[in-house]
């Protein structure tokens, strides 16, 4: 059986917005300077508790290139479907503790 790392995920766009368009421009990664757009979608759940709130998870995104030049206009509480990859990073804190994320690399 072959190995798959799809996901597809709906939710609202959530942090990571302060009224300027996600999109960034990075040097050097590559061979070219790329764009990324990193943002957060908020899968919601209804709670399972009657009256309770319902359960939130935050989910970081990393769209690249094409795909980051597509998330432009996105406005936090935008319900959006992202498909793409998760990827684990990490990343060595300023205390030296390593630190391990999962993100989705996504495909549109």
């Amino acid at each position: 059986m072959r190995d798959i790392n799809d996901v597809t995920l709906t939710g609202t766009v959530g942090q990571g917005f302060d009224g300027a368009a996600p999109v960034r421009y990075t040097e050097g990664v590559g061979k070219n300077n790329s764009t990324v757009a990193n943002f957060t979608i908020i899968p919601t759940k209804p709670s399972q508790i009657e009256g309770g709130d319902p359960w939130k998870t935050y989910i970081k995104i990393a769209a690249w290139n094409d795909v980051s030049q597509g998330c432009i206009n996105l406005q936090e509480g935008q319900r959006v479907m992202v498909k793409g990859e998760i990827q684990n990073e990490s990343y060595q804190k300023q205390d030296g503790t390593k630190v391990n994320t999962l993100t989705v690399r996504a495909w549109n």
